[in-house]
């Protein structure tokens, strides 16, 4: 009876031959030392790709490791001390700074992605800026879109092969050229996780390369990193060169973390600082910026774009008067109390730049008169003789009405002293408030206009040399005989 037991039972194994060897790993969560997971074995890394989105593959060491400025030391800022924030699972405190890979890591907190720089995402569980590594990332796609695996970006997913055009197919919700090595031609073979067909280096990004190769974006291989760019030509489809850095940058241009703010009524409100990676979309498209300031304060705004950008910035007042207007930078002085303007503007396809804008307090300008007389239609009335002691504050201009006897014209002298506060430009107008008689922008102390109406009224406007300028002056009136 025991033969009979043990036979059966050597039978029984040799049946089943020896039991299969259990796989080391599953992920790459089950090796250790930066190693990969491959075919249930921990291996050396030869490219990124084979590590989490967060790694990056040492091209010496062959291992992953984290990215500049990730870590594992928290997942939630109650992982922390007190006063540090959890921030791409380091630890960092605002007033501290601290570099990882030659880059300062540092604490932006948001509400949301618009209060994060271009690059970034507002993580909705902590709230603050973090890296946008994409989809792999837990930032899912949005409805409608799916994610591409080898690239970590969200794209439009499909139904049916028709919603993909003629040159792919819809393979698990997503436009793909292939799903295996036979849908592509002799020497190609596909990458699935990208759905495209590659050659033996081919590439979607550099994490696909092994370093110190890159994906080169024109040709889409792994390849030496080539020089500097110059032109739009050596960047990817969906690319552009920019020309300061030499480097190619995302040409898809994204709305800015301000938007919107494409007219005054929605213009973003600074004080002083500075604001990066802003974007204009189109030439059609407009940033504004609002400033409040006080009588005498000077305020300048510093643009940094692009050389070979067509761009401009202009400073306006509250009523939409110009008072400058360059491509680098615009400076003034105001003479009133009140919320000013910086508006950027383009005439190429889209432009990024970076803002800076800086504020000079200064002495508060004596209005005088004291209630403002801005154009022909609330010009004040002076008649014939001295009229004294008269101020043009900056950016202001003050119109006055002169009415000469019936047949008479005018003759009008004013007194100041340039060099208290700036030139002043004295300008005669006919009755219509629109026609230029006589101008006096010279810089003299004693500006002088002199004409005849072609109706009952003339009009003086006194105003500074530059737009900026400040003064005090006296204004004589003489009626001339015809």
């Amino acid at each position: 009876m025991r033969l009979t037991l043990f036979l059966l039972l050597l039978a029984a194994c040799a049946k089943g031959g020896a039991p299969a060897a259990k796989p080391e790993c599953a992920s790459n969560a089950d090796c250790s030392d930066g190693l990969v997971c491959a075919a249930g074995s921990c291996i050396a890394c030869s490219t990124s790709s084979q590590c989490d989105i967060v790694d990056l593959c040492d091209p010496v060491q062959h291992s992953c490791g984290f990215r500049a400025c990730w870590g594992a030391e928290c997942k939630q800022h109650a992982d922390c001390s007190v006063g540090d924030f959890c921030v791409q699972g380091l630890c960092l405190n605002p007033g501290v700074a601290r570099t990882s890979e030659g880059e300062t890591c540092a604490v932006v907190t948001c509400g949301s992605d618009r209060d994060c720089n271009v690059g970034q995402r507002c993580n909705q569980r902590t709230f603050v800026c973090e890296q946008d590594l994409g989809c792999l990332a837990n930032a899912p796609c949005g409805a409608g879109q799916v994610c591409n695996p080898a690239a970590s970006t969200c794209e439009a997913g499909c139904a049916t092969s028709q919603e993909c055009g003629s040159l792919l197919t819809c393979e698990g919700g997503r436009c793909v050229q292939c799903s295996k090595d036979a849908d592509c031609g002799p020497g190609l073979s596909c990458d699935v996780a990208a759905g495209v067909c590659q050659g033996p280096s081919g590439c979607s990004t550099s994490r696909d390369c092994v370093s110190p190769q890159v994906c080169d974006d024109a040709a889409k291989i792994c390849a030496a990193p080539r020089g500097p760019c110059t032109s739009n030509e050596t960047c990817g489809s969906d690319q552009r060169c920019d020309t300061r850095t030499g480097t190619c940058i995302d040409g898809a241009c994204l709305p800015d973390r301000l938007a919107p703010n494409g007219d005054a009524a929605h213009g973003f409100v600074v004080t002083e600082g500075t604001f990066a990676s802003l974007t204009l979309c189109s030439p059609e498209e407009e940033d504004w910026f609002a400033i409040d300031l006080l009588s005498g304060d000077t305020v300048q705004a510093v643009s940094s774009v692009d050389p070979l950008v067509s761009f401009d910035l202009s400073l306006l007042d509250a009523a939409g008067q110009l008072l400058d207007e360059k491509k680098a930078a615009v400076e003034s002085a105001v003479g009133s109390d009140g919320r000013y303007f910086i508006r950027a503007r383009t005439n190429d396809a889209s432009a990024l730049y970076s803002l800076r804008v800086d504020r000079a307090q200064g002495t508060a300008c004596a209005h005088s008169p004291l209630t403002p007389h801005p154009d022909a239609a609330d010009a004040l009335a002076i008649g014939a003789g001295n009229n004294f002691d008269f101020a043009v504050c900056p950016t202001e201009e003050t119109w006055f009405l002169l009415r000469p006897p019936a047949g008479d014209g005018v003759d009008v002298t004013g007194s100041l002293d340039p060099t208290a506060g700036g030139a002043l430009d004295f300008s005669l107008f006919d009755s219509d408030g629109i026609t230029l008689i006589a101008d006096d922008q010279t810089g003299s102390a004693a500006p002088h206009v002199a004409g005849k109406p072609t109706g009952e009224q003339l009009f003086l406007r006194v105003r500074g040399v530059p737009s900026t300028a400040s003064n005090r002056y006296d204004v004589t009136l003489r009626y001339t005989l015809p």
